[in-house]
């Protein structure tokens, strides 16, 4: 399938020289797992809130919310600062209500409201290509590992165990 898809799609701008990159994700839910739920029974329209970053860039992070009405997908975004993400993750939130991102403001109503916290983390190795004629992106992920959220997640050389076998790839 690889063969196939480079003769007729470009590589994605931000991968490396090896065509990948790696992304590092936590996801937040509620106490419930209720965004976990929504996803499992095919919820029509549902929101999902995560933070990232890529390769091994522990200075850049995103926070975003993904959001799913029937068929149709949208992403908001905005970028946290090192202090912001730590800030974040400790706890310590009361700085988002007056900050001047909606999503950082949502995202703090969500903590407060639902009891939003990181539950799970993500970590794999991604392969986009892309097609410019239908405005088509494909991705390959591989190397996929996964668990209940770690604070020590950022932490250079932490070994994470893989969840899939290594020849396991996602298309």
């Amino acid at each position: 399938m690889r063969v196939r898809l480079r003769a007729i799609t470009t590589l994605d701008p931000h991968v490396r020289e090896d065509g990948t990159y790696d992304i590092h994700s936590v996801y937040m839910d509620t106490p419930t797992d209720r965004a976990l739920m929504e996803k499992q029974v095919g919820m029509p329209v549902r929101d999902k809130y995560r933070i990232r970053y890529y390769n091994e860039d522990r200075e850049h992070f995103v926070i975003e919310r993904k959001s799913k009405v029937g068929s149709l997908c949208d992403k908001v975004g905005c970028k946290l600062t090192r202090n912001e993400l730590d800030r974040l993750l400790a706890g310590d939130i009361d700085w988002m209500l007056h900050d001047d991102r909606r999503l950082l403001r949502e995202v703090w109503l969500r903590m407060k409201n639902e009891l939003l916290a990181p539950r799970m983390q993500v970590h794999y190795t991604r392969e986009p290509v892309i097609y410019g004629p239908g405005n088509v992106r494909v991705t390959l992920d591989s190397n996929i590992r996964t668990g209940l959220y770690n604070p020590d997640f950022l932490t250079e050389g932490l070994v994470r165990p893989r969840t899939q076998s290594p020849d396991f790839v996602l298309l």
